[in-house]
């Protein structure tokens, strides 16, 4: 099975060209410009439309010419998640509407005073959503991403954050985040992370996701239930040319990682099955 390298598909240079498209032309220039970039990477990436042939062809059973066209599709979208996200970073938030599917369990959860661990996936635009969160919580917000992204981006990631309230936490091989997310942990505020996917050497567990065999990691899992924080799985989704909507789970303080891998695996396959074409795992994720 291939591993994931912590990358972002696309790259930094990708990120400057919407960029460029954005600043010249505005939204409606850069979603044209990006039909013919998406073309560019089905042809250039042969391994990532391998992969998701397979995620489409066995995972929601398409036909060949449905899984095919949905390929280009998907790298659409992924191309639509970096432009907007770029368009709020550029102070264009006000061109999107923003929908809290679950605004009740979600403003629960993250003004809790016991702290919140908030669990989501490579799935949508979980991004866009950072720059919205101050209108649940004032408390500091801290975001896990891993410490192997280009410069660049990840300077855009944490501009387009949502402004001071808003930390990175980067994860690296020397471990030092983790001062700074048991900090957290005991300051009672929000910590952001990904379920979905590991390096080479992080503890997994296998589950059964879309009814094939799936390695998990068991890192946030575990943090969770050693801090005894509650954990809510949200998910940031495109539901229209620019339209977001937010779902979330109840928070929940678990006492096993495997019960709380289970409820998120669940959570997870859910929105995918919904919106199949805002998968971006570009790897082969299942045992085969």
């Amino acid at each position: 099975m291939s591993k994931w390298t912590g990358k972002s598909r696309g790259g930094s240079i990708g990120y400057r060209f919407f960029d460029l498209f954005l600043k010249c032309g505005g939204l409606p220039l850069a979603y044209f410009i990006l039909r013919f970039v998406a073309l560019y990477f089905v042809v250039s990436a042969p391994a990532s439309v391998r992969a998701m042939y397979f995620y489409f062809r066995k995972g929601h059973g398409y036909g060949r010419i449905k899984s095919a066209w949905s390929i280009y599709l998907n790298f659409i979208a992924l191309g639509e998640t970096i432009i907007d996200r770029m368009a709020v970073l550029l102070g264009m938030s006000d061109r999107f509407s923003f929908n809290f599917e679950d605004e009740p369990v979600l403003r629960k959860s993250v003004e809790s005073t016991d702290g919140c661990m908030m669990v989501s996936a490579h799935i949508g635009n979980w991004q866009v959503a950072q720059a919205f969160l101050n209108r649940f919580n004032k408390n500091r917000v801290n975001i896990v991403m891993l410490d192997v992204e280009n410069e660049r981006i990840k300077q855009f990631i944490k501009n387009s954050a949502g402004g001071e309230n808003v930390n990175i936490l980067l994860m690296n091989k020397g471990m030092d985040y983790l001062l700074d997310l048991v900090k957290a942990f005991k300051n009672k505020e929000v910590v952001c992370l990904h379920g979905d996917r590991f390096l080479e050497g992080s503890r997994t567990a296998e589950v059964d996701f879309f009814s094939m065999k799936a390695d998990m990691p068991l890192g946030p899992f575990a943090l969770a239930v050693k801090f005894k924080v509650p954990a809510s799985f949200t998910f940031v989704m495109k539901t229209g040319r620019r339209n977001y909507s937010f779902y979330a789970t109840e928070a929940k303080v678990y006492d096993s990682e495997t019960a709380m891998l289970s409820d998120y695996v669940s959570a997870l396959e859910k929105i995918v099955r919904k919106y199949p074409l805002q998968w971006y795992n570009y790897y082969q994720f299942w045992k085969v």
